[in-house]
């Protein structure tokens, strides 16, 4: 936690002397966001996305940070304007728009076509195929690799991001078999 401390404020020093950094906002916005103060990561995302507007990564953030605090149109239109770069986040994202809208298989498609470009060889990645795993409908499976990954001391990051795509996931329209206990499962590992 000092550490993270310690980065705030050598970023905020860099931004003092020049607040039209976009990387340096970025940073913030990836800090703030690991700190879990979504406000001020969507504040950061959203001034670096002023400073560059064509960054995909920004664009699906941004739309990551909406939708986690319920904005699913703002969130959509942002992913929309990532997708013209897809990469595996952003279908990731694009597959939880669709759930929420009730579009169940389309947004399995999505889900499918993120996880076969992500390279899973972080606990970040892993943690977040295996709560798309149990969405994509096989539960057993899914929770079986994430109770394997939480005894392997995963990064508590990966965990609360994976954390933040099941709750999202749980606001589906119809629900998914599982997600519940994915929750249950991660909240405790987190404890």
């Amino acid at each position: 936690m000092k550490h993270d401390e310690e980065a705030l404020k050598d970023l905020n020093r860099a931004l003092a002397i020049d607040p039209n950094n976009m990387k340096v906002q970025k940073e913030l916005g990836y800090l703030q966001y690991q700190l879990g103060d979504y406000d001020a990561s969507l504040s950061s995302f959203q001034k670096a996305l002023d400073l560059q507007s064509n960054d995909p990564t920004l664009s699906n953030n941004l739309g990551y940070l909406h939708l986690l605090q319920g904005d699913v149109v703002k969130a959509q239109k942002l992913i929309e304007v990532a997708i013209n770069k897809p990469f595996d986040r952003v279908w990731l994202n694009l597959g939880l728009i669709q759930a929420q809208q009730g579009q169940v298989d389309e947004a399995k498609q999505s889900w499918q076509k993120g996880l076969d470009l992500i390279e899973n060889n972080t606990d970040w990645d892993k943690a977040v195929c295996y709560v798309f795993t149990v969405a994509l409908g096989n539960p057993t499976e899914g929770l079986e690799q994430m109770q394997n990954l939480i005894n392997s001391s995963a990064d508590k990051n990966a965990l609360k991001n994976a954390l933040n795509d099941a709750t999202i996931l749980s606001r589906s329209s119809q629900p998914l078999e599982g997600i519940e206990q994915v929750i249950q499962l991660l909240q405790e590992a987190l404890l």
